[in-house]
Protein backbone atom coordinates (compact mmCIF):
# COMPACT_ATOMS: atom_id res chain seq x y z
CA UNK A 1 0.00 0.00 0.00
CA UNK A 2 1.58 3.22 -1.08
CA UNK A 3 0.67 5.12 2.12
CA UNK A 4 1.54 2.68 3.85
CA UNK A 5 3.77 3.70 7.61
CA UNK A 6 6.58 1.94 7.97
CA UNK A 7 5.98 2.58 12.00
CA UNK A 8 3.57 0.71 14.81
CA UNK A 9 0.36 2.11 15.41
CA UNK A 10 1.19 3.05 19.03
CA UNK A 11 4.48 5.57 17.64
CA UNK A 12 2.53 8.81 16.68
CA UNK A 13 5.60 11.05 15.45
CA UNK A 14 4.65 14.67 13.58
CA UNK A 15 5.37 14.06 10.35
CA UNK A 16 6.88 17.41 9.33
CA UNK A 17 9.30 16.47 11.33
CA UNK A 18 9.59 13.04 9.29
CA UNK A 19 10.35 13.93 6.12
CA UNK A 20 13.30 13.09 3.71
CA UNK A 21 14.53 14.66 1.20
CA UNK A 22 12.14 13.61 -1.52
CA UNK A 23 9.57 14.74 0.98
CA UNK A 24 8.35 11.59 1.73
CA UNK A 25 7.50 10.28 5.02
CA UNK A 26 10.32 7.99 7.23
CA UNK A 27 10.51 6.03 10.14
CA UNK A 28 12.55 7.24 13.07
CA UNK A 29 14.43 4.37 12.75
CA UNK A 30 15.28 4.68 9.31
CA UNK A 31 16.05 8.48 9.85
CA UNK A 32 18.52 7.39 12.95
CA UNK A 33 20.60 5.07 10.36
CA UNK A 34 20.90 8.36 7.93
CA UNK A 35 24.53 9.53 8.03
CA UNK A 36 25.07 12.93 9.54
CA UNK A 37 23.61 16.06 8.24
CA UNK A 38 26.38 17.74 5.77
CA UNK A 39 27.50 14.28 4.74
CA UNK A 40 27.02 13.78 0.88
CA UNK A 41 27.50 10.88 -1.42
CA UNK A 42 30.86 12.64 -3.06
CA UNK A 43 32.26 12.82 0.85
CA UNK A 44 31.04 9.56 2.75
CA UNK A 45 33.69 7.19 3.27
CA UNK A 46 32.74 3.97 1.48
CA UNK A 47 29.89 5.74 0.17
CA UNK A 48 30.84 4.70 -3.72
CA UNK A 49 32.22 2.07 -2.48
CA UNK A 50 30.53 -1.23 -3.86
CA UNK A 51 29.70 -3.38 -1.21
CA UNK A 52 32.50 -6.64 -0.41
CA UNK A 53 30.01 -9.03 -1.73
CA UNK A 54 26.37 -7.76 -2.87
CA UNK A 55 26.27 -4.46 -4.91
CA UNK A 56 23.69 -1.74 -3.67
CA UNK A 57 20.19 -2.28 -5.27
CA UNK A 58 18.73 0.74 -7.24
CA UNK A 59 15.31 2.26 -7.61
CA UNK A 60 15.31 0.57 -11.08
CA UNK A 61 16.11 -2.91 -9.28
CA UNK A 62 12.61 -2.49 -6.96
CA UNK A 63 9.23 -3.47 -8.34
CA UNK A 64 6.51 -0.53 -9.19
CA UNK A 65 4.55 -1.83 -6.18
CA UNK A 66 7.33 -1.29 -3.74
CA UNK A 67 9.21 1.72 -5.48
CA UNK A 68 7.37 4.01 -2.17
CA UNK A 69 10.07 1.70 0.21
CA UNK A 70 13.13 2.96 -1.81
CA UNK A 71 11.26 6.42 -1.69
CA UNK A 72 11.27 6.37 1.69
CA UNK A 73 14.12 4.62 2.84
CA UNK A 74 16.47 6.17 -0.05
CA UNK A 75 15.38 9.44 -0.01
CA UNK A 76 17.38 12.59 0.42
CA UNK A 77 20.45 14.04 -0.56
CA UNK A 78 22.86 11.41 1.02
CA UNK A 79 20.92 8.37 0.03
CA UNK A 80 20.20 5.18 2.72
CA UNK A 81 22.39 3.30 5.32
CA UNK A 82 24.05 0.76 3.79
CA UNK A 83 22.10 -2.14 5.11
CA UNK A 84 18.68 -0.93 3.49
CA UNK A 85 20.50 -0.57 0.15
CA UNK A 86 22.10 -4.10 0.55
CA UNK A 87 18.90 -5.38 1.83
CA UNK A 88 16.92 -3.77 -0.86
CA UNK A 89 18.10 -6.42 -3.39
CA UNK A 90 15.41 -8.08 -1.55
CA UNK A 91 12.84 -5.61 -1.50
CA UNK A 92 9.70 -7.35 -0.18
CA UNK A 93 12.20 -8.84 2.69
CA UNK A 94 13.53 -4.95 3.48
CA UNK A 95 9.85 -3.96 3.81
CA UNK A 96 9.12 -6.17 6.54
CA UNK A 97 12.81 -5.71 7.83
CA UNK A 98 11.70 -2.25 8.47
CA UNK A 99 8.38 -3.01 9.68
CA UNK A 100 9.16 -4.89 12.43
CA UNK A 101 12.23 -2.78 13.79
CA UNK A 102 9.84 0.25 13.62
CA UNK A 103 7.54 -1.94 15.84
CA UNK A 104 10.20 -3.11 18.13
CA UNK A 105 12.02 0.78 18.66
CA UNK A 106 8.33 1.83 19.45
CA UNK A 107 7.01 -0.83 21.71
CA UNK A 108 9.48 -3.28 23.51
CA UNK A 109 8.91 -1.49 26.12
CA UNK A 110 12.34 -0.22 26.85
CA UNK A 111 13.10 3.52 27.02
CA UNK A 112 15.27 5.00 24.10
CA UNK A 113 18.36 5.04 25.98
CA UNK A 114 18.00 1.49 27.67
CA UNK A 115 16.88 0.36 24.32
CA UNK A 116 20.30 1.26 22.43
CA UNK A 117 22.38 -0.32 25.56
CA UNK A 118 20.76 -3.96 24.70
CA UNK A 119 21.45 -3.18 21.25
CA UNK A 120 24.94 -2.09 21.63
CA UNK A 121 25.04 -5.21 23.72
CA UNK A 122 23.97 -7.45 21.20
CA UNK A 123 26.42 -5.72 18.40
CA UNK A 124 29.12 -6.12 20.69
CA UNK A 125 28.32 -10.09 21.70
CA UNK A 126 27.78 -10.55 17.81
CA UNK A 127 31.55 -8.48 16.97
CA UNK A 128 29.08 -6.69 14.51
CA UNK A 129 30.99 -3.73 13.47
CA UNK A 130 28.24 -2.08 11.24
CA UNK A 131 25.61 -2.62 13.91
CA UNK A 132 27.94 -1.07 16.63
CA UNK A 133 29.06 1.95 14.64
CA UNK A 134 25.26 3.27 13.80
CA UNK A 135 24.23 2.61 17.53
CA UNK A 136 27.11 4.56 19.39
CA UNK A 137 25.64 7.29 17.64
CA UNK A 138 21.93 6.98 18.48
CA UNK A 139 22.90 5.85 21.42
CA UNK A 140 25.21 9.21 22.32
CA UNK A 141 21.79 11.13 20.83
CA UNK A 142 19.60 9.07 23.39
CA UNK A 143 22.19 9.96 26.90
CA UNK A 144 24.54 7.42 26.53
CA UNK A 145 27.69 8.35 27.60
CA UNK A 146 31.12 6.98 25.57
CA UNK A 147 31.85 6.19 29.42
CA UNK A 148 29.54 3.77 29.85
CA UNK A 149 29.37 2.40 25.95
CA UNK A 150 33.17 1.31 27.13
CA UNK A 151 31.55 -0.32 30.18
CA UNK A 152 29.07 -2.40 28.30
CA UNK A 153 32.00 -4.20 26.89
CA UNK A 154 32.55 -5.52 30.14
CA UNK A 155 29.89 -5.03 32.12
CA UNK A 156 30.36 -7.22 34.86
CA UNK A 157 32.01 -5.48 37.13
CA UNK A 158 31.11 -1.90 36.04
CA UNK A 159 29.54 0.27 38.43
CA UNK A 160 27.91 2.33 35.99
CA UNK A 161 24.39 0.35 35.64
CA UNK A 162 21.48 0.01 37.41
CA UNK A 163 19.99 -3.58 38.89
CA UNK A 164 17.47 -3.67 35.36
CA UNK A 165 19.97 -2.60 33.30
CA UNK A 166 22.25 -5.81 34.38
CA UNK A 167 19.33 -8.13 34.01
CA UNK A 168 19.16 -7.06 30.78
CA UNK A 169 22.47 -7.58 29.89
CA UNK A 170 22.36 -10.89 31.49
CA UNK A 171 19.94 -12.11 29.60
CA UNK A 172 21.26 -11.13 26.20
CA UNK A 173 24.52 -12.66 27.03
CA UNK A 174 22.70 -15.95 27.84
CA UNK A 175 20.69 -15.58 24.88
CA UNK A 176 23.67 -15.63 22.75
CA UNK A 177 24.72 -18.74 23.86
CA UNK A 178 21.03 -20.47 23.84
CA UNK A 179 17.79 -20.51 22.97
CA UNK A 180 16.85 -21.95 26.50
CA UNK A 181 18.38 -18.96 29.06
CA UNK A 182 18.49 -20.11 32.33
CA UNK A 183 15.68 -19.73 35.25
CA UNK A 184 17.54 -17.59 37.16
CA UNK A 185 18.52 -15.39 34.76
CA UNK A 186 14.86 -15.35 33.31
CA UNK A 187 13.67 -14.96 36.91
CA UNK A 188 15.83 -11.62 37.42
CA UNK A 189 14.74 -10.12 34.08
CA UNK A 190 10.99 -10.86 35.48
CA UNK A 191 11.56 -9.02 38.58
CA UNK A 192 12.21 -5.74 36.85
CA UNK A 193 9.89 -5.98 33.63
CA UNK A 194 6.75 -7.02 33.22
CA UNK A 195 5.41 -9.92 30.66
CA UNK A 196 4.96 -7.46 27.72
CA UNK A 197 8.27 -6.16 28.25
CA UNK A 198 10.04 -9.31 28.62
CA UNK A 199 8.16 -10.87 25.28
CA UNK A 200 9.89 -7.19 23.61
CA UNK A 201 13.15 -7.51 25.08
CA UNK A 202 13.46 -11.41 23.63
CA UNK A 203 12.49 -10.33 19.77
CA UNK A 204 14.85 -7.02 20.22
CA UNK A 205 17.78 -9.14 20.92
CA UNK A 206 16.56 -12.06 18.47
CA UNK A 207 16.49 -9.18 15.69
CA UNK A 208 19.56 -7.52 16.39
CA UNK A 209 21.22 -11.18 16.23
CA UNK A 210 19.71 -11.81 13.05
CA UNK A 211 20.80 -8.14 11.66
CA UNK A 212 24.42 -8.92 13.11
CA UNK A 213 24.55 -12.00 11.16
CA UNK A 214 23.81 -10.44 8.01
CA UNK A 215 26.01 -7.08 8.26
CA UNK A 216 28.41 -9.67 8.74
CA UNK A 217 27.62 -12.85 5.92
CA UNK A 218 27.07 -9.67 3.34
CA UNK A 219 30.28 -7.80 4.51
CA UNK A 220 28.10 -4.23 4.60
CA UNK A 221 30.65 -1.21 5.34
CA UNK A 222 29.89 1.50 7.82
CA UNK A 223 29.73 4.75 5.80
CA UNK A 224 31.95 6.61 7.81
CA UNK A 225 34.99 5.55 9.20
CA UNK A 226 34.59 2.94 11.90
CA UNK A 227 34.22 4.68 15.75
CA UNK A 228 36.10 2.26 16.81
CA UNK A 229 35.41 -0.80 19.54
CA UNK A 230 37.04 1.74 22.41
CA UNK A 231 35.55 5.17 22.27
Amino acid sequence: MANERFVHARATPDPRKNLNGNGHWESPAVRALRPPVGYTAANLTHWSTPMARIANATRETFPDSLKYVWDKTMGGPTGAANIFATMGNNPEVLRGYLRCGNALWASCGLDVRTRELVILRCAYLKNSAYEWHQHVRIGREAGITDEQTNALRDWGPSKLFSPPERALFAYADALNVSNHPGKPTFDELSKHFDASTVVGVTILAAFYFATAAFLGAMEVETETDFVGWEL
